[in-house]
């Protein structure tokens, strides 16, 4: 992922947040457990459905756009 598929705000934000996790103990650990579950859940709809539809719509749903956003910006997707 890049930081360029952003707008000039989701940049500005994106770039808050890498700091914020960079610097912050308390929130570094509020967004890992926030992947980790996210993650976990993933797991667990692939395993009770085993439908790649279902976990895509998972990604594109509103917990899955801030997944994606908080993963990138954490660099746990790069």
């Amino acid at each position: 992922m890049v930081r360029s598929l952003y707008t000039a705000e989701g940049r500005a934000a994106f770039d808050e947040v890498s700091s914020r996790y960079r610097s912050d103990p308390s929130f570094r650990e509020m967004v890992d457990r926030y992947l980790d579950d996210f993650e976990q859940s993933l797991r667990d709809t692939e395993h009770q459905t085993g439908d790649a539809r279902v976990l895509a719509n998972r990604l594109v749903s509103d917990t899955g756009r801030v997944y994606l956003f908080l993963a990138h910006a954490s660099g746990r997707l790069s």
